[in-house]
């Protein structure tokens, strides 16, 4: 069974702006999403309800020469 994941724009909630410990301790994922703009349709839907939201691209990345 192949676990890779594909090209996703992730939306995770922040349970804590202000605090500066590592994201894997105060973001919890919410949702995966195919494409920018459904990701920004999910975080603004959400946002200033259950903490902020951010939206972080998880796959391959192109690259340079």
């Amino acid at each position: 069974m192949d676990c890779t994941r594909d090209d996703d724009f992730v939306v995770f909630i922040r349970s804590d702006r202000g605090n500066d410990s590592a994201p894997d301790t105060v973001e919890w994922e919410l949702a995966a999403c195919a494409s920018y703009e459904e990701a920004r349709r999910l975080r603004d839907s959400v946002s200033n309800r259950n903490g902020d939201c951010v939206i972080r691209f998880l796959g391959e990345t192109g690259g340079g020469d």
